[in-house]
């Protein structure tokens, strides 16, 4: 594995883990998704700066559209 790798593997573990600890510490899926999406979408992002192709270009915007369409939706069913 290159530095290059690492780079991207670190966030999307930090991910894991950030969100594993929120739900442990009783926070609930809808502040843990958040956490965990926001570090995916930060190694999409190491990831896209490294390979510009059209496919991780899209590969990151499915990233960052899953996230918003998630957390918007944990938000919609928690208020009412």
């Amino acid at each position: 594995m290159n530095y290059q790798t690492s780079l991207v593997a670190l966030p999307a573990v930090g991910g894991v883990i950030a969100g594993a600890l929120a739900m442990a510490r009783g926070l609930g899926l809808r502040q843990a998704v958040p956490i965990f999406l926001d570090l995916f979408t930060a190694a999409g992002l190491i990831r896209l700066s490294q390979d510009s192709s059209w496919q991780t270009i899209a590969c990151t915007g499915a990233i960052i559209g899953v996230r918003k369409i998630l957390t918007k939706s944990l938000s919609i069913t928690t208020n009412t």
